[in-house]
């Protein structure tokens, strides 16, 4: 049986990619990080026994994007919805 990884790898598009790692069940929290060939690219946050799922891509607004430019993104253990401000980091 193939991985999520693997599945995700053998994709043959960024956005099947995107939409797999975006929604298949997870046991726990966990970020993936992917890219695609024509600049795209986002940070998918899953949280643990859900289906829901946070992606953040590049070129998303800056206001929820903590403040970072649209063709950069840093994550942390601290959400991006968590404002710098909060002191949180």
């Amino acid at each position: 049986p193939f991985t999520l990884l693997e599945r995700a790898m053998a994709a043959e598009t960024y956005e099947e990619a995107l939409a797999l790692l975006a929604s298949q069940p997870m046991l726990g929290s966990i970020y993936f990080t992917i890219a695609g060939a024509q600049g795209q690219g986002a940070v998918v946050t899953r949280f643990a026994n859900s289906s829901s799922a946070d992606v953040w891509a590049l070129d998303s607004s800056t206001g929820i994007s903590d403040e970072q430019p649209p063709w950069l993104r840093v994550q942390t253990n601290v959400d991006h919805w968590v404002s710098l401000r909060s002191g949180a980091y």
